[in-house]
């Protein structure tokens, strides 16, 4: 069963559904957007309100069901004897209904699901299961249309025929599969798993050919060392008495 009234299911969609069926049916569909149409329509509203209110406060009903007897009996006959006119053709021109025919179903919402490999469908956040007894002819994916009829009940139709599906009871709570809990790992197993920093490289030895060729590069107190010999080496600049004064042997 649906839990959507039919009074609660969307205007456009309840359209679709006649537009549909009036297709299926061969009929076509004329909507009154013509002024002599419009005009029809206004007039006998007009009339009916200003008339059926009034009779009704004379004969002093005030419920549905009393309104509804009424209309039936007194009502209607007047306004057929008051203001019916008879066609130019007497002939009903109304096409027989096929025997083949299924209104219920052509008038029902449609849709179409798949079926899963558990031999199952999701249809309104639950699971429905094909018995084995009916799943002649059925296979994984194959398409189940489910008609959600105007009473609200659900019927579902796959290769030309009904099928007699069962509730799953498992998925009556929620829509969606449950979810596995998710996986904790301890500090331990976390540890095993990362990955290791990389190891810094070893430090060459005194008697590498890096060192014995580079030994300034590789020696921070050599190259002090050779700065200061290399100050010392060099002769320290003269001074003004050093050139006026010559030396008496």
């Amino acid at each position: 069963m649906s839990d959507i009234a039919l009074e609660e299911r969307d205007i456009q969609r309840t359209e679709s559904i006649i537009r549909r069926a009036l297709g299926e049916l061969n009929v076509t569909l004329i909507l009154a957007h013509s002024p002599q149409a419009k005009g029809r329509v206004e007039r006998n509203f007009g009339t009916s309100q200003d008339r059926l209110v009034k009779e009704l406060r004379v004969a002093g009903i005030s419920t549905i069901e009393e309104g509804n007897r009424y209309l039936e009996e007194v009502y209607i006959p007047y306004w057929n004897e008051r203001f019916a006119v008879e066609p130019a053709v007497a002939r009903d021109a109304h096409r027989k209904l096929s025997k083949k025919v299924d209104l219920d179903a052509l008038f029902a919402e449609t849709f179409t699901r798949s079926v899963a490999n558990d031999f199952t469908i999701r249809f309104q956040n639950r699971r429905w299961h094909i018995p084995k007894s009916q799943a002649r002819g059925v296979r994984p994916r194959t398409k189940i249309a489910v008609e959600l009829r105007i009473d609200g009940s659900l019927r579902f139709r796959a290769l030309n025929r009904y099928l007699e599906l069962e509730r799953h009871q498992e998925s009556d709570i929620s829509g969606s599969p449950s979810k596995p809990p998710p996986k904790t790992t301890t500090v331990a197993a976390a540890s095993t798993t990362a990955p290791k920093p990389r190891s810094m490289p070893s430090r060459p030895g005194p008697n590498h050919p890096w060192r014995k060729n580079n030994r300034l590069i590789a020696n921070p107190r050599a190259i002090a060392r050779h700065r200061a010999t290399t100050a010392a080496a060099q002769p320290s600049p003269s001074t003004p008495d050093d050139r006026g004064t010559t030396s008496n042997t």
